[in-house]
């Protein structure tokens, strides 16, 4: 494994042992044994130790005597001692702030040359969290930090995190000053295989973990940290953005909370965050470099498109005035001085039916070609017996509301991809939940390459007022439509009130809420048939305005399409021009350091064409 990890060009980050459990199951010498053995190993890769789990347990362990925190501060000394390569050495460690004494503990070590932080789960840390390991104030040392652990998409863990907060969480602790975000993810996270036991912390009411891995995989969260990824690497250098946390002299809303601001020394690069709120509000910005002229754009952390604001914009007095974003979700301002690289543009984003109108659909109903909807298929069995499997994917196209599609989890987000052969010009889709359910919030996706989507349609961004049949007009010309259900509406009941809901709901007594259940009983699609679709709109700032002309008859740049150009939709539907899968969450640990002195890490993400 350790071998196919380096051949993928991957830093893996490695600890000792699951949380207490290894160490209180082991006595000090054999762990410290483990310890050397694991370093013999494994220290010829590309590797940071981060000790092990949340090692700042300081419990007493009956079999060893020693705490967790005690064992694995004495394995870090010796791997120090014994790794000749000088990997980066770090532990992951609980929600803590910086004055904690076991953060103190820690910094005085010789062998901790960086933080490997844990935001926790189902909030978001405030600024102050992180300003503490930013700037050393206190410890009088400068080391870089990374968040390696910040709401596990749609895991329970103290609540439930549901899908948008990982989201929040990267890009809050990216402007705050993190040196990457890990991701991590329900069924990832737990290694979870079967549904049919109790494995890894699964189960649909009483675990962490709802999903098994191969449902986890392909969740939203895994393809949106990868934009993150690619934005902060297009933007120039972004280890020397400075977090300005909630100073209201450089932006009045950093005061009002979710929001992040991050900025150059000389403000040639201004990024700035607005999140957890369904509000288009934004405010003023008032560090710009009055010698400098930028370009403002939208980013769509959705999609890993730019919106184009304007350009050429100064400021004498250094102030700019944030325009209103361009939907009620969370978006990234970016203006710069530097210049934007070759990226991806969209259109501003138009609601068809802001007011949840059900209208009759226009067009002509077809079926895809292929529809893929992990979320329903499910395993019985142990891996020690045949396995079974039940995939009730046929159901969503088969025009019978007798046959329902259910999901294995009904609390997380359900993906449905839509394979269509051709492009085909949209117009309609409905999704009509079975008797007694409702259907979730849910976005919709269209694509001509499976690789670079644009929503067509949000209905969170929205007020929810009418819980039934998701039907929804939409515009444009794509070969590929992705599904997203958003989590089930959370249910503000007892759990004896259950019963007097006029649509079904489940309560999880470990979490201690309820939320809808969802079931499906046909998904319906129209269009106008098939299509000219609109390119994505690649911009290249370096590309001449006009194409040289070609005096060569022979070459074959005629400027039409060649049949065998991979970036062209493919008509063939058994054809292997699909959409990507994720594959983000299998990066969960990948808090990648820098090699040498350890001053910066690289936030990772899923690589599209993996």
């Amino acid at each position: 494994m350790f071998e196919y990890l380096h051949d993928k060009g991957l830093v893996i980050a490695l600890g000792l042992g699951c949380h207490t459990s290894t160490v209180s199951r082991m006595k000090l010498e054999d762990f410290l044994r483990f310890t050397r053995y694991v370093v013999a190993r494994y220290a010829c890769y590309s590797v940071v130790w981060i000790s092990g789990q949340e090692i700042t347990d300081n419990s007493p362990s009956a079999t060893s005597g020693y705490s967790a925190f005690e064992c694995y501060l004495e394995a870090s000394a010796l791997i120090e001692k014994l790794d000749g390569y000088g990997h980066p050495n770090s532990a992951h460690m609980y929600p803590m702030v910086i004055e904690d004494e076991r953060a103190q503990r820690l910094d005085k070590t010789e062998w901790h040359d960086s933080w490997t932080l844990q935001g926790g789960h189902c909030l978001i840390q405030p600024m102050d969290f992180y300003r503490g390991y930013y700037d050393s104030r206190i410890t009088g040392v400068i080391k870089p930090f990374i968040e390696a652990e910040a709401n596990y998409e749609d895991i329970n863990c103290g609540g439930f995190t549901g899908y948008d907060l990982n989201r929040y969480s990267a890009w809050n602790a990216m402007l705050c000053g993190s040196a990457g975000f890990t991701y991590g993810v329900t069924g990832i996270w737990a290694s979870s295989f079967s549904t049919s036991d109790y494995t890894g912390w699964l189960g649909e009411t009483s675990s962490y973990s709802y999903d098994p891995w191969y449902m986890g995989l392909d969740k939203p969260g895994s393809f949106e940290v990868s934009y993150m990824k690619d934005f902060f690497t297009a933007i120039g250098p972004w280890q020397e953005l400075i977090p300005h946390f909630d100073n209201s002299a450089s932006a009045p809303f950093l005061k009002r909370g979710n929001s992040a601001l991050a900025a150059t020394e000389d403000a040639s690069v201004i990024v700035a965050y607005f999140y957890n709120e369904r509000s288009k509000s934004t405010g003023t910005i008032r560090i710009l470099n009055p010698e400098l002229t930028y370009d403002a754009y939208w980013f769509n952390p959705r999609t890993g498109k730019y919106i184009p604001i304007a350009e050429g914009i100064t400021a004498a007095d250094g102030e700019y005035t944030v325009p209103s974003r361009p939907t009620k979700a969370d978006w990234v301002l970016l203006l710069t001085a530097k210049g934007l690289g070759v990226h991806y543009e969209e259109e501003l984003p138009t609601d068809l039916n802001p007011d949840y109108e059900q209208v009759a659909p226009t067009g002509n109903p077809m079926t895809p070609v292929k529809v893929e909807a992990v979320g329903g298929i499910t395993y019985k069995g142990t891996p020690k017996d045949k396995q079974t499997m039940t995939d009730p994917t046929a159901y969503l196209f088969d025009g019978d509301p007798a046959t329902v599609w259910s999901p294995f989890a009904n609390r997380t987000t359900q993906t449905f991809l839509l394979d269509l052969g051709t492009p085909h010009k949209l117009t309609h889709l409905t999704v009509t939940p079975a008797e007694g359910t409702i259907i979730p919030t849910f976005r919709v996706y269209g694509s001509n390459d499976g690789n670079l989507w644009t929503v067509i349609t949000d209905t969170s961004v929205r007020e929810r007022v009418n819980p039934g049949a998701g039907s929804e007009p939409l515009a444009g010309t794509y070969r590929y439509v992705k599904i997203l259900l958003l989590n089930a509406d959370a249910v503000n009941v007892s759990q004896d009130q259950l019963g007097t809901l006029s649509y079904e709901a489940m309560f999880n007594p470990m979490s201690g809420n309820s939320y809808s259940v969802t079931r499906i009983a046909d998904i319906q699609l129209y269009t106008d048939g098939e299509g000219t679709p609109t390119p994505d709109k690649l911009v290249d700032p370096n590309a001449p305005d006009t194409p040289p002309a070609d005096t060569d008859p022979a070459d074959t740049d005629t400027g039409t399409a060649d049949p065998a150009d991979t970036a062209t939709p493919d008509s063939d539907p058994a054809d292997t021009d699909a959409p990507k899968k994720g594959c983000g969450s299998a990066l969960s640990s990948a808090a990648v350091m820098a090699a040498a002195v350890c001053a910066a890490a690289v936030c990772v993400g899923k690589k599209k064409e993996d």
